[in-house]
């Protein structure tokens, strides 16, 4: 029997193999015999070894998420799988409760807990009939959430605004929350040599003083404003995540055939880029692009350095955008289905409270790619999670300039309807906050409090909207959903009518749009980096909007 805890990994239960084999070899009398030499001892125990390995032991493994100071999900029956032999039986138990369950013919095996209540904590135990076993220590129960996406939730908090005044706060650490980070393989080969090979398990941290840094800015902030309404319940967050990646990195082959345009955007152009092309091609593409990416990062952070009276905008004029994307190799992690096997499939299934899904800017080329990919990741990761009802907290993208024409309105508005379209999908409207030149902005406070007040339910379970409700022959009324009455914090309200600009009026929680009877299409905040009028009186901003009136409108 051994205990695993933090970071343990297959090597260190390998050598626990490797002394359990040692001991059972001194108990034998052979070993005590005092004719025998040293020599004799060694080559004795090497075949001892071999015999064991005979026996083709597997090592019992977990869940990688199921380490020292996990959180598991309370009040909800939660999912614990891991592998060892094929077709033996496997035991749980925690405190008192005893549990069985048998591996099937690929050694995957899977236990479903009742719920337990929030609090609850312990000891949980897991043996075979060979007697491997793992005992997980300081196992709790709580709420856990799946930190999913690319940059901007991966962003630590390090990197963020306030992190020094938080970092110092007098009140820090009042709250019991912890995190674990998915490692971020780029590739994994066929002897499960990861790339980078850095790239490990690190297990749960507690959030303290000195875990803080590495933490995603917004899985913080939303963590702290849940955690007002319930401090005395353990929070875990799972960051899951990396920057750069498009949706379509997220999902597995299978999934991705149910959507022609990622096949005609993504998958053939990425097919077509590694024909013809040989290993010493790929090492050599992304030799260059590294060299290419370092001189340009090392020039712009001289220009920030030596130029404070400039924005990163006007930088950016004068020495041109950042170099992106990366060449498309074998082992490139924006490759189609790349980070959903290195990362995603690794930690399913678990049980999870909810998904904070933070991610679009890398679609943003291809907004109707992203309108039939998003619903389908959505069905995905709860498949894969076994959670079919599983809430995801969908980000809307904030402000950013420096994209093609309107790309970033047309992410927002899939966002919308495809949260609308959801049954337990909740829309996050952050256009009212971000830095037009600059896609990664620094402050996260206000996202992740928002974040956290809608999980909470506050004041309202979803950011506020417009609807249709009445289309006259020359008027259009919109309702706004969760909104008493709206707020302005810009006047007038600009409203663009087959883009052409018009005013709206306020009446209550309702706008009163004047239009012509061959009026085709109505918006609101259509620019990568509106200026938002509309706001309910919590403050929340309205979500920018389209609805298209007529049939003619591709």
């Amino acid at each position: 029997m051994t205990q695993l805890g933090r970071g343990t990994n297959v090597g260190q239960v390998s050598r626990f193999y490797r002394v359990k084999s040692q001991k059972v070899f001194e108990r034998t009398k052979l070993a005590n015999a005092p004719a025998w030499t040293e020599r004799q001892r060694r080559s004795s125990f090497k075949i001892l070894q071999s015999k064991i390995a005979e026996r083709k032991i597997i090592v019992l493994r977990l869940n990688p998420l199921i380490t020292k100071g996990v959180v598991l999900q309370a009040e909800e029956p939660v999912l614990i799988s891991g592998t060892t032999q094929s077709n033996i039986s496997v035991s749980l138990s925690f405190g008192d409760e005893q549990y069985q369950t048998q591996a099937d013919e690929t050694g995957k095996f899977l236990f479903e807990l009742p719920a337990h209540a929030y609090g609850i904590s312990g000891e949980l135990e897991v043996i075979t009939e060979k007697e491997d076993t793992l005992i997980i220590s300081d196992v709790k129960f709580g709420e856990v959430f799946l930190l999913g996406g690319q940059s901007n939730i991966e962003f630590k908090m390090s990197q963020e605004k306030h992190f020094e005044t938080v970092h110092d706060a007098k009140d820090f650490g009042q709250y019991d929350i912890s995190y674990v980070i998915v490692p971020q393989v780029d590739y994994l080969d066929e002897n499960g040599v990861t790339k980078p090979d850095d790239a490990k398990w690190q297990g749960w941290l507690p959030v303290n003083r000195e875990s803080l840094a590495e933490l995603s800015a917004v899985g913080y902030y939303a963590a702290i404003e849940w955690a007002k309404n319930h401090p005395d319940v353990p929070v875990g967050l799972v960051a899951c995540n990396k920057g750069g990646t498009s949706v379509t990195t997220w999902l597995d082959e299978e999934s991705l055939k149910a959507s022609p345009l990622a096949q005609k955007y993504v998958v053939e152009p990425y097919q077509a880029a590694l024909l013809g092309k040989t290993a010493a091609d790929f090492d050599r593409l992304a030799s260059d692009y590294r060299e290419t990416a370092e001189t340009y990062y090392a020039l712009r952070e001289k220009w920030v350095r030596e130029h404070p009276e400039l924005t990163l905008g006007e930088i950016k004029e004068v020495i041109g955008g950042s170099p992106w994307p990366p060449p498309s190799t074998p082992q490139i992690f924006t490759r189609p289905s790349g980070v959903y096997h290195t990362m995603f499939e690794g930690i399913t299934p678990y049980t999870f409270k909810a998904v904070l899904w933070y991610q679009g800017e890398e679609d943003s080329r291809y907004p109707d790619m992203y309108a039939e990919t998003l619903p389908i990741l959505l069905k995905t990761w709860r498949r894969d999670l076994k959670s079919p009802d599983l809430p995801f907290y969908i980000v809307q993208l904030p402000i950013f300039d420096e994209t093609p024409l309107k790309s970033w309105a047309g992410i927002r508005q899939a966002q919308l309807e495809i949260a609308l379209a959801d049954a337990h999908s909740h829309l996050i409207v952050t256009a009212d906050t971000g830095d037009k030149d600059d896609v990664h902005p620094t402050d996260k406070s206000e996202v992740g409090k928002r974040i956290g007040e809608i999980i909470n339910n506050k004041y309202y379970d979803n950011s506020p909207y417009a609807f249709i409700s009445e289309h006259g022959a020359e008027h259009l009324i919109l309702t706004i959903k969760n909104a008493e009455t709206v707020v302005l914090k810009n006047y007038p309200v600009v409203i663009s009518i087959d883009d052409r600009e018009t005013s709206a009026k306020v009446k209550g929680n309702q706008l009163i749009i004047n239009l012509k009877p061959d009026a085709k299409v109505v918006r609101y905040g259509w620019q990568n980096a509106p200026e938002l009028s509309l706001f309910n009186e919590v403050g929340y901003p309205v979500s920018p909007f389209e609805f298209i009136l007529s049939k003619e409108v591709e």
